[in-house]
């Protein structure tokens, strides 16, 4: 018979599966997110994150991938009215579910994330996709392929959401260029447009304030570099202009959002490519 744990036995019912899951990591030689697809381990495990959590009153820390960050959780944890994602397909059903109305999303590729989100989410009336379908120097990642490819990707997404014509603007740009034509107070940002850390660290500083209270910010990889050279072979550590960072998507997202004091959600049902989400306080 499963008994109810009580919260002075959470912190040690959190070491032990804590300490299991890196015996296991260790002798599978696979890496975190891999054993995380293990679902009812995984919410035995956060329910124990959550009881000692309500229990100190402090929060509930640590990242799917890439090593512990202050004020991340895996998804499925609970924030006031807020529940996060397993994995970013669920993301459309939250936005439908709270009624927003206006979202951007950086990086677009195909628009197969798009056309998920679009379908699943109806109440949304306008839809910003940002994306320059451009090669670009100085990035190593497996989506920045040739100019010609560019094009036939740019015109595969606009086929790919014609079905939606009347509520998608397509800005082929940067989105550092892209900004100025974003409205104020948008419920929703995707972010998966460059992938080294000074990329994304922009996108966030010039995207996060056109969000509203309230409004959700998410993104896709969030992974550091030797993680990501690791498992794709990918140099996400390095800069548009040269500079090397290895925190890259991770990185960056832990150094913006904890100084805002903002707690990053993870999903971990997405393989290795998780996505972090933040609900803006």
């Amino acid at each position: 018979m499963r008994h109810q744990m009580s919260a002075a036995a959470a912190p040690a019912r959190v070491l032990l599966a804590t300490l299991a899951l890196i015996t296991l990591r260790g002798a599978l030689g696979e890496p975190g997110p891999l054993l995380l697809r293990l679902d009812s381990n995984v919410q035995e495990i956060l329910s124990a994150v959550n009881q000692l959590k309500a229990a100190t009153g402090g929060s509930a820390a640590g990242s799917v991938a890439g090593g512990q960050s202050a004020g991340s959780s895996a998804g499925g944890c609970h924030n006031g009215f807020f529940t996060a994602p397993k994995d970013r397909k669920d993301i459309a059903a939250i936005l439908q579910q709270k009624g927003f109305k206006t979202g951007v999303e950086l990086g677009v590729q195909r628009a197969w994330f798009s056309a998920h989100n679009l379908y699943h989410w109806t109440s949304c009336e306008k839809y910003y996709l940002v994306d320059a379908w451009a090669h670009q120097v100085n990035y190593e990642d497996l989506a920045n392929v040739d100019q010609s490819k560019q094009n036939e990707i740019y015109n595969e997404a606009v086929t790919n959401l014609a079905a939606y014509a009347s509520k998608t603007v397509f800005l082929r740009n940067y989105t550092n260029d892209a900004i100025k034509y974003i409205p104020d107070n948008v419920d929703f940002v995707y972010v998966d447009a460059r992938h080294d850390y000074c990329g994304v660290m922009e996108d966030l500083k010039l995207y996060w304030p056109k969000i509203r209270v309230g409004g959700i910010m998410a993104g896709h990889d969030y992974l550091d570099a030797p993680y990501v050279k690791e498992i794709s072979g990918q140099a996400w550590e390095k800069c548009m202009d040269g500079s090397i960072h290895p925190g890259a998507v991770k990185g960056a997202v832990d150094d913006f959002f904890r100084p805002l004091g903002q707690h990053v959600f993870v999903t971990y049902l997405d393989g290795p490519w998780v996505t972090w989400v933040v609900l803006k306080g």
